[in-house]
């Protein structure tokens, strides 16, 4: 466009900077794009090698998902269908290599820089130029056309997390490991009622709803868990779940006209869903209701089985924190709604009495100095 308008000459060629740089068959993207150069042929190679060992990953995840079947992973024909589409952008980018070199260097045999593309274009040779143009366009299309659909897809699957995943990590806390989110002005936040810990949805902070949409359902955090490896309901993945699908079924209710304060009335029969995945029973709800977290969500022996121990942090592969959301949880029940396992409240009185949660007295709490001292340890006891 700015060479018409500049140039005043009809648009009897691209125009556009898209048509008229991108497509021009002169673009190069500075001898990136070019197999004469020394910079486009390391790019050539980097690009085949990257592309085969995606479609060797794609394979060994086809074998996790359709002959091992991988109880941690979410087995659904999505991610089938996923995988189907990668592997074959990456087969349809080394039909168009092989194409073209049959096309443009028949006879020059084998190139270092395409390795697998020029091998192709070799079994090619012999073919008309018109069948070998089919097969340039076939591989070139198919590939760019599902790059663009793949894309659109993305928000609406669970492979959100193909764009989410480089925030969320770039984003992540920089406190020390292992530290809880502080609660300033609680008796303020009390007066004012304001929420303290989480109890609705809403409550989540943007960082903690990136964390929701980045899963990748790997389960690897529920296999090295161990509430959920010793029976307990605790799942961190299927925590995750639950929040992320709540967070969708109240899409309408956050950005609909009505807002989140008057949800449509639903029938029973609506409200309650399927929960995503294969979650221990009873544990994970899914309500398209605007309803607290817990019991509606999440079943209260989920948070009060997590030890903090944060397994789950350190194996996930993008970055999301399962402790903080859980400890929110357990604040919102027992600072809010006055709720807790029965087991704790032995411990709440003694240390409310005695100051430790073993309910000793205060008098002993320097015994163990006068028995260390006996046993001849040096002792220095401010």
């Amino acid at each position: 466009l700015d060479k018409y308008i500049l140039d005043r000459r009809p648009l009897d060629r691209p125009a556009l900077l898209l048509w008229g740089r991108a497509y021009d068959e002169s673009f190069d993207l500075f001898g990136i794009l070019s197999e004469t150069s020394i910079l486009g042929q390391l790019y050539s190679l980097v690009k085949e090698v990257i592309a085969a060992a995606c479609v060797v990953g794609c394979g060994v995840f086809f074998y996790y998902r359709v002959i091992a079947r991988e109880r941690r992973m979410t087995l659904s024909g999505e991610g089938l269908l996923v995988l189907f589409i990668i592997s074959t952008m990456m087969i349809a980018d080394f039909v168009y290599v092989g194409g073209r070199h049959a096309l443009e260097h028949a006879g020059a045999g084998w190139a270092w820089y395409a390795p697998i593309g020029s091998a192709i274009g070799i079994a090619l040779e012999g073919s008309s130029r018109s069948t070998l143009a089919v097969v340039e366009h076939v591989g070139f299309w198919w590939h760019t056309t599902w790059v663009l659909l793949f894309l659109n897809m993305l928000p609406y699957s669970k492979h959100f997390h193909v764009i989410t995943s480089f925030p969320n990590v770039f984003f992540g806390t920089l406190e020390e490991r292992g530290k809880l989110p502080d609660v300033d002005d609680i008796e303020g936040k009390i007066e004012r009622e304001e929420p303290i810990g989480l109890s609705k949805i809403e409550h989540l902070s943007w960082k903690q709803a990136l964390d929701l949409y980045t899963c990748t359902e790997c389960g690897r955090c529920s296999d090295n868990c161990p509430a959920y490896t010793t029976g307990k309901k605790l799942s961190p993945k299927h925590l995750t779940l639950a929040l992320r699908d709540h967070l969708y079924d109240l899409e309408e209710h956050f950005l609909g006209s009505h807002g989140i304060e008057a949800p449509s009335a639903e029938t029973d029969a609506k409200a309650e869903k399927h929960v995503h995945g294969d979650p221990p029973a009873g544990a994970y709800h899914r309500k398209a209701t605007h309803v607290d977290l817990l019991p509606d969500i999440i079943s209260p022996e989920v948070i009060w089985a997590c030890t903090t121990c944060r397994a789950c942090e350190e194996q996930c592969p993008v970055n999301i924190s399962y402790v903080d959301k859980i400890v929110g949880m357990r604040r919102a029940e027992m600072m809010v709604k006055n709720q807790f396992p029965k087991d704790l409240e032995k411990a709440f009185r003694a240390m409310e009495t005695n100051g430790n949660p073993w309910n000793l007295p205060k008098s002993d709490r320097g015994g163990w100095v006068e028995a260390a001292r006996k046993d001849g340890a040096e002792v220095r006891f401010l």
